[in-house]
């Protein structure tokens, strides 16, 4: 299994969301964050309040064979050609557990 991990535009969530559910894709976490700013022009300095970006983050648990689907959803939706896109991770998901269950699916 794979954990994709996007930070995104939050104007570019609702399109996402929609996307993901055509694919069938309902489990998802989503939080609202603040990311640094990576322009040229900025400070530098992390964590002074003109750095720091509103951005909504996405978590998503996939099976292996879906997730480059999942991510390239992401991608092409939240590309508009500038800096500041977002980005997206994938990590391999060792364990998973549920806990309501006592871990059996």
């Amino acid at each position: 299994m794979k954990m994709i991990v996007a930070t995104i535009r939050p104007y570019k969530f609702d399109a996402i969301k929609d996307a993901l559910a055509r694919l069938s894709i309902h489990q998802i976490t989503i939080f609202k964050v603040m990311t640094s700013d990576n322009e040229p022009y900025g400070s530098g300095r992390i964590g002074e309040e003109s750095d720091l970006v509103e951005k909504v983050r996405i978590e998503i648990s996939a099976d292996d064979d879906v997730a480059p689907r999942i991510v390239e959803t992401i991608r092409e939706i939240a590309t508009t050609g500038n800096v500041g896109d977002g980005v997206i991770a994938l990590y391999d998901i060792i364990q998973s557990i549920r806990i309501h269950t006592d871990g059996k699916r």
